[in-house]
């Protein structure tokens, strides 16, 4: 973990730049289990594995179960913190506040929010759907100009006949 998960998608995407690929979406039994329709889709499309347990996961990872576990294990005790002391911390945290969490109180932005959090010692059992992810941007302010009834704009301020622009492409309108 390096980020505030739950962050906005500028800052999310800033902060993958910053670091080394690949990054990846890891959904434990119970965060995979309220969006599990989607899980299956994405491993039916060949872009979300699903791993019998955090030890195939680290395998697949080429890393030590250990480092899996030890991570879990640092933002489970973060989200205990913040239950038992929601205003407290040591790192500033996104929107405001104070947060508990270490690997994302140091971006400036710390997580405030959990949900889903299992302990380290859960990791080695654990049942876990992953996708490698890529920094994106995802929105547009830019585009065509466009008049009022949707036509592209061109030189000269004059709508080009029969072009027409909808959705993002059309400047910002969305």
């Amino acid at each position: 973990r390096f980020v505030n998960e739950l962050g906005r998608r500028d800052y999310v995407t800033g902060e993958m730049w910053k670091s080394k690929p690949p990054f990846r979406l890891v959904l434990n039994k119970s965060a995979s289990e309220q969006i599990m329709w989607h899980c299956k889709h994405y491993v039916g499309r060949g872009v979300m594995k699903f791993f019998e347990n955090g030890a195939a996961l680290a395998t697949d990872m080429g890393v030590p179960l250990s480092v899996l576990e030890e991570t879990h294990e640092e933002h489970h005790q973060a989200a205990k913190k913040t239950e038992r002391d929601p205003d407290g911390g040591p790192y500033s945290a996104y929107p405001s506040g104070k947060s508990w969490d270490e690997a994302s109180g140091k971006t400036g932005a710390g997580k405030k929010f959990y949900q889903n959090t299992i302990p380290g010692a859960a990791v080695k059992s654990e049942p876990f759907y992953v996708a490698i992810i890529t920094p994106a941007i995802h929105y547009c302010m830019g585009g065509l100009e466009i008049d009022v009834g949707s036509a592209v704009v061109g030189e000269g301020g004059k709508a080009i006949p029969g072009l027409y622009a909808a959705g993002e492409v059309a400047g910002g309108v969305h």
